[in-house]
């Protein structure tokens, strides 16, 4: 029996005996007597009217066993079925409009009205009703510190944020989870996304993109390729295009991979909106050290473009402590230059970030150690392995007003040309750094750009930051800069 809008029984008796009885609806019964020797599931409400009739169990009320079920989630004459669904010993709250009362990790919260989150809130377990909509404002912070048992639709506006800090996926239900995140509007420039929903089809999130130019990087190969199915056919431009095997990744499929950025042109509409079911948890991701990287003289140049899985911004310093013998460190982010998307790889867009310092592109806001939800970012590997990402990574509200000073001791250098190009480089020294190459502290330069290209020189390989170690009082320390340029005139 599967009784999922709300109903009124009365006169007589009713017996679930057998099977699952699915109660997501209030159920109301008046002159009438239920008794359950079966399994009822559900996040429904069972109201005796009046005081008139019963409800009794011997059997499963959402795998707790015997009549010990029902009485610690009646309030008033409504049973609440939820109750059984949350972490034991909760303190039960049933919201049905007007301000939201005092939460915490050991409260169950069950929305029965549509709920709006206008201030940071921290739940134990979160229930959503059916046809229920819980709104989470922009700039907000939603913290759940269980899971979320989703009937309804949960709504996660722009800036705002879902943070979830079980060790384990406890989300269940059918519910949609709905992410907003607002991005570049000229689809002549590109943005850096991922996904925070599990199935993310292109031509849902950016159905008026270019589908040529909607790219991801295979880290195996080293190149730049498209996720479609083989022999897929669209139209780009107005011209008929069929994506063969040479051009897409391994299993393609036109879904974002969870955990991979992809390198998107902005459209008209700068909000992109994530259905689905939200991700949550450990998520792991491969990465590859090849041979095959743009810089034959080391062994740690190769790319890989990830992205950050979660509806909330994460901490990249605790995810390079978690997979420091993995990837380098540094991460990379992409700026673009607005030069109509003809450079998507070159170096004078990429704001860089290490434990050490970081350096901003084209005029940016700096780099801090925190991730947005759908940003994309670079990494580079040190062997083949996988990133891991959990829920310790996980962090609430604002993710913009961090610098990192500490003791570190920097010099950002910046140069431009006639033609507006810009390059940045940081040179400075720490307690832990050494004049040799340091992990997490010294950025590699990325793809050389072939207008300007700037940085300092650590033996023959070039640096976007470069950390050397302290200078006793009075002494003095020569770095070599590199500078390459296809300009005449002032360099500045």
């Amino acid at each position: 029996m599967n009784l999922q809008d709300d109903l009124n029984w009365k006169n007589g008796s009713v017996n679930f005996t057998q099977g699952e009885v699915v109660i997501n609806g209030q159920l109301s019964v008046k002159q009438l007597g239920i008794n359950n020797s079966a399994s009822i599931i559900g996040i429904g409400q069972v109201e005796i009217k009046n005081g008139q009739g019963s409800f009794s169990s011997s059997g499963l009320i959402n795998g707790c066993s015997g009549g010990g079920c029902i009485p610690p989630s009646t309030i008033g004459t409504v049973t609440y079925l939820s109750y059984n669904t949350g972490t034991p010993g909760n303190v039960f709250v049933p919201y049905s409009g007007g301000n939201l009362p005092a939460t915490g990790c050991t409260t169950t919260v069950q929305a029965l009205e549509d709920l709006t989150i206008s201030s940071d809130v921290v739940i134990g377990d979160l229930v959503i009703s059916p046809n229920i909509k819980v709104v989470v404002e922009p700039g907000v912070s939603l913290t759940i510190c269980s899971g979320i048992f989703n009937e309804g639709d949960l709504i996660i506006e722009n800036t705002g944020s879902l943070v979830q800090s079980s060790s384990t996926n406890e989300n269940e239900g059918s519910g949609k989870y709905i992410i907003v995140r607002e991005g570049n509007s000229n689809p002549l420039s590109f943005n850096s996304w991922s996904t925070p929903v599990t199935t993310a089809s292109f031509t849902d999130i950016f159905n008026n993109s270019n589908p040529c130019d909607i790219f991801c990087f295979e880290g195996a190969t080293q190149t730049w390729k498209y996720d479609y199915p083989v022999n897929y056919q669209t139209s780009c431009n107005g011209n008929q295009v069929t994506f063969g095997s040479n051009s897409v990744i391994t299993g393609g499929d036109g879904i974002m991979d969870i955990g991979r950025g992809y390198f998107v042109p902005g459209e008209s509409t700068v909000s992109r909106t994530f259905i689905g079911t939200v991700n949550n948890a450990e998520i792991t991701v491969p990465v590859f050290e090849t041979s095959v990287g743009n810089n034959p003289s080391w062994n740690l140049d190769d790319w890989n473009l990830l992205g950050n899985p979660y509806p909330s911004a994460i901490n990249l310093e605790e995810l390079y402590m978690q997979n420091s013998s993995t990837v380098t460190g540094d991460f990379y982010f992409w700026i673009d230059d607005n030069s109509s998307g003809t450079a998507y790889n070159q170096s004078n867009d990429y704001a860089v970030y290490n434990n050490f310092t970081f350096i901003s592109a084209n005029g940016s806001n700096l780099p801090t150690r925190y991730i947005a939800a759908g940003q994309g970012f670079w990494v580079y590997a040190l062997n083949n392995g996988t990133v891991k990402f959990n829920n310790s990574i996980r962090v609430t509200g604002n993710n913009s007003n961090f610098y990192k000073t500490d003791d570190n001791v920097v010099v950002w250098i910046d140069i431009t040309n006639d033609s507006n190009n810009f390059n940045q480089t940081a040179i400075g020294y720490s307690k832990t750094s050494t004049n040799g190459f340091d992990l997490a502290q010294d950025a590699p330069k990325g793809e050389s750009n072939a207008a300007l290209s700037f940085g300092s020189m650590i033996d023959s390989n070039t640096y976007s930051i470069q950390a050397f170690e302290e200078l006793a009082n009075y002494d003095t320390r020569v770095t070599p800069l590199f500078v390459s340029t296809v300009n005449e005139g002032i360099h500045t």
